[in-house]
């Protein structure tokens, strides 16, 4: 009976624990010696085992549950929160405390791509383009599929550009950057405008074959 054992003329499956109480007290209810408190002693010492070890049937801990694994979880799971936290401070113009929710974040879990992105837009926000460009790219460097951290790069790079275009002289390259979202603009209407057109062409030609 090295897989199944048998109750009440039933096989039963060793790794039912219901089925394998009911065994135990079926084959073991007659014997005297188990019925005192010192019985499990007495166990041990006829089996020479030792009663100061864990009789714990699982030989190893999985994978996914061991002290590392959950450790790992907790920490990027407080990161995340600690990233959230920043963001609320953020749009309620508390930089100081946001920025040190990024900082606790990272420091915790260093992979956390996320915070390195609301750092760099953090950074973006006080005119510091040069630590905001270095944020996105290790954000880039962790996932580099990361799409906010690729449009905040290109906008900020974008920006820095336009400033040293303007010799750094903050009305000129506001201006610049208006007038170009404004050229953008109407870049886009005109491809709409003339996407309109051909669809207008299309459907006269399908209504006069």
């Amino acid at each position: 009976m090295s897989l199944r054992e048998r109750v009440d003329g039933d096989l039963v499956p060793v790794n039912d624990p219901n089925a394998l109480f009911q065994l135990w007290d079926q084959q073991t209810s007659h014997l005297k010696c188990l019925s005192n408190p010192a019985a499990f002693n007495r166990m041990c010492d006829l089996h020479n085992i030792n009663s100061h070890v864990s009789l714990h049937f699982i030989s190893s801990i999985p994978d996914q549950e061991d002290y590392q694994h959950l450790r790992a979880t907790q920490n990027r799971n407080f990161s995340a929160l600690r990233v959230k936290q920043g963001i609320e401070f953020a749009r309620n113009n508390q930089v100081e405390q946001a920025m040190k929710c990024y900082q606790s974040a990272l420091e915790v879990d260093n992979s956390n791509h996320d915070a390195y992105v609301a750092r760099g837009a953090a950074y973006a926000n006080m005119r510091r383009f040069e630590a905001a460009v270095g944020e996105f790219r290790k954000a880039l460097a962790i996932s580099p599929t990361d799409k906010n951290a690729k449009k905040f790069l290109e906008t900020v790079v974008e920006q820095m550009k336009i400033e040293k275009d303007a010799g750094g002289k903050d009305g000129d390259w506001k201006e610049k950057l208006i007038a170009k979202s404004v050229r953008r603009k109407q870049e886009r209407d005109s491809t709409h405008e003339t996407s309109d057109k051909k669809q207008e062409k299309m459907k006269k030609r399908k209504s006069n074959p």
